[in-house]
């Protein structure tokens, strides 16, 4: 079995096959045991994200490989093409692999957002308050906003004349984002 994997004709789809695979795999366990260092991939050192960088990935080129490689092998030998037609099959394949992969990692990079918002965006947001806010001036309460489609917490506090606190479940308006990284509310 496995000596017709080395064989003069197979050996050409054999190596590619084997190379892409191991270092495929070698590549996303370092990526899933040591992480990324934020950087995706190992890009051939562009920094560009563009689509000429996901197509000359590292991984992108490792998938190419192993589609050409195994797709050109299971032709010629399963299927009983000739070398030529099976170059065509390991070519779709390598360029079917790599379609596939770079629509993975488009799909997953989108997942991935930063968390931090622009808290200047809050101002005139509406909300609920979720832990009751004292009377001006005796403390902080929290707030939920939701800002797009993302829900957001906040510590809040009131306006300097307010002497009632607000209480839980109430809706309210932020009337202002102060420095402290707290929001000023009024009830609605």
């Amino acid at each position: 079995m496995f000596s017709q994997l080395f064989e003069p004709t197979t050996i050409w789809f054999t190596i590619p096959a084997l190379l892409g695979t191991g270092l495929f795999f070698i590549k996303l366990l370092i990526m899933l045991f040591l992480g990324d260092g934020g950087h995706g991939d190992f890009d051939l050192g562009h920094t560009d994200t563009g689509a000429a960088a996901e197509i000359f990935s590292v991984q992108a080129l490792l998938a190419a490989a192993m589609g050409f490689g195994w797709c050109g092998l299971l032709a010629f030998k399963s299927f009983g093409l000739s070398a030529g037609l099976s170059v065509l099959v390991g070519l779709g394949g390598a360029v079917a692999l790599s379609l596939i992969f770079i629509t993975v990692m488009r799909s997953m990079r989108k997942l991935s957002t930063s968390g931090n918002i622009d808290l200047s965006t809050l101002a005139g947001a509406m909300g609920e308050v979720t832990v009751a806010i004292p009377a001006s001036g005796k403390g902080t309460g929290e707030v939920r906003l939701v800002i797009g489609d993302r829900e957001r917490r906040c510590y809040a506090t009131q306006k300097s004349s307010a002497a009632q606190e607000i209480a839980s479940r109430t809706r309210i308006r932020v009337s202002a984002v102060n420095p402290d990284n707290t929001v000023t509310v009024e009830p609605v």
